[in-house]
């Protein structure tokens, strides 16, 4: 007995000419059986080369018909033979010419990708003819590639280690003389978390009597760093202005007005986000007197016997 068990792909159907079909069948025996595939009319049977991989005593044969005209129509026959016996499946394709508007079998989805990781966007569209296909991130046009499915194609648009260039929204359309379907979605990159860094520090500064100085830093690091001043005494001074420059760097500024002698000292910078330890920098502001001609603050008395 040769048990033979036919493939999803592998029934009579009705399938819009010019769109790839995969036949794909499974059998088993011992030892597992080689396969076929062939297409059988009244003259001859012609014999196509599927591609089969065996799993102990299973083979499964699978071949796509790229772009099947309205003439391949007929009888598909599926052959599995061992030293034992010979045992065949058949199923009837007819390939039609009625245009069908493009459908998205499913359509691109939404997701969140941590920085790092590997993603596609994927999506399946169906139509007759194949509909033309465009996909765009932010209105860009990207590249994909495809494979066959048994409902049309699968796109595919790999993103490999992602990066926040890589959030954006997708959008795939797809067009044929009868319609258009779109499918758009948006993902979104998971920063990976990172202590804070100073990529600019306050410098050492010289200063007059009357001067304003802005104290200026920018710090990366995830989630976005909290920043502030200290002064000798670690009492916080002023109060600061965060900017974002972008999605991991933040720039922070601190305006001192009418410096004083008694604003002179070593100030201390400090970013932190909880992550690691907090990024610390020291600077010097200097305040130089101006040069004034002696005048007596105290002055001797004379004291009568």
């Amino acid at each position: 007995e040769w048990p033979l068990r036919p493939g999803g792909s592998f029934n009579n159907l009705t399938l819009p000419h010019l769109t790839p079909h995969l036949i794909r069948v499974s059998a088993f025996g011992l030892p597992a059986p080689e396969m076929k595939i062939s297409r059988v009319t009244e003259e001859s049977e012609i014999v196509f080369k599927p591609r089969v991989v065996t799993t102990g005593t299973t083979s499964t044969a699978s071949f796509t018909l790229r772009n099947p005209e309205v003439s391949d129509s007929g009888w598909y026959k599926v052959t599995a033979s061992n030293e034992y016996g010979v045992n065949t499946t058949s199923a009837y394709l007819e390939f039609t010419t009625v245009s069908v508007e493009p459908e998205f079998v499913f359509g691109i989805q939404d997701a969140i990708v941590n920085q790092g990781d590997d993603h596609q966007v994927t999506f399946e569209v169906s139509g007759v003819p194949d509909p033309k296909v465009t996909l765009t991130k932010d209105g860009v046009p990207i590249s994909f590639y495809t494979e066959p499915t048994e409902d049309g194609l699968k796109y595919i648009h790999p993103i490999e280690n992602a990066s926040p260039d890589d959030a954006g929204v997708y959008r795939a359309v797809a067009v044929n003389e009868v319609g258009t379907a779109v499918s758009a979605a948006e993902i979104e990159v998971k920063l990976r978390r990172r202590a804070p860094q100073f990529t600019q520090v306050p410098r050492d500064s010289m200063l007059q009597p009357g001067d304003d100085h802005e104290i200026v830093a920018e710090v990366t690091g995830v989630p976005k760093p909290n920043v502030y001043v200290t002064d000798e005494d670690g009492r916080v001074v002023g109060d600061g202005k965060i900017v974002e420059v972008d999605e991991e760097t933040v720039r922070f500024s601190l305006d001192l007005s009418d410096i004083q002698p008694a604003d002179a000292g070593r100030y201390t910078i400090t970013a932190n986000n909880g992550v690691g330890r907090p990024a610390i920098h020291e600077f010097e502001l200097e305040v130089e007197l101006e040069d004034r001609e002696p005048e007596f603050t105290q002055v001797p008395t004379a004291t009568l016997r």
